[in-house]
């Protein structure tokens, strides 16, 4: 019984040490949602995901001449197509002010879009399990942050 409380606890430091690792290599992505997509497979495919994500960066966050001032590693959608919904769009950047910029931006807006870290899927469900308690100290007046999994109330 000793060795498989051993193992089961090996275990879970080993996963929790992938989450740890898988976020550790997104702190430059964002990612865009409901972004409009191309309707068919041919314009899909040769879909420009960098300039729309630079289009948006002007026309939306107000940021000027982005193609110019913006430098974007690469950007992709993420997920399979399916014609009622708009995939996202996972943006890495080159410079990481750019990302801090986008996002504070993105944030300011009060448009059918968002703008958003990306974080590994458990790290998302932990997130999404935590937004009532964070909603509820908010309406309580405390200061309140959500870092990566954790709920900070009043620090």
């Amino acid at each position: 019984m000793n060795s498989i409380g051993k193992l089961h606890r090996e275990n879970t430091e080993l996963t929790e040490d992938i989450f740890d690792l898988q976020s550790r290599s997104m702190p430059d992505n964002l990612l865009f949602c409901n972004v409009d997509e191309e309707d068919s497979f041919e314009t899909r495919k040769s879909e420009n995901c960098t300039g729309k994500v630079l289009t948006l960066c002007d026309n939306e966050l107000q940021m000027e001449d982005s193609a110019n001032n913006i430098k974007i590693d690469c950007a992709h959608r993420v997920g399979h197509y399916e014609h009622s919904e708009k995939r996202p769009i996972i943006v890495k950047f080159n410079l990481f002010g750019d990302k801090t910029d986008c996002k504070k931006r993105g944030h300011l807006t009060n448009k059918p879009y968002s703008v958003g870290d990306q974080f590994p899927k458990v790290i998302q469900e932990r997130r999404r399990k935590l937004i009532p308690y964070l909603v509820q100290a908010r309406h309580a007046f405390k200061r309140t942050s959500l870092v990566y999994g954790t709920l900070y109330i009043d620090r």
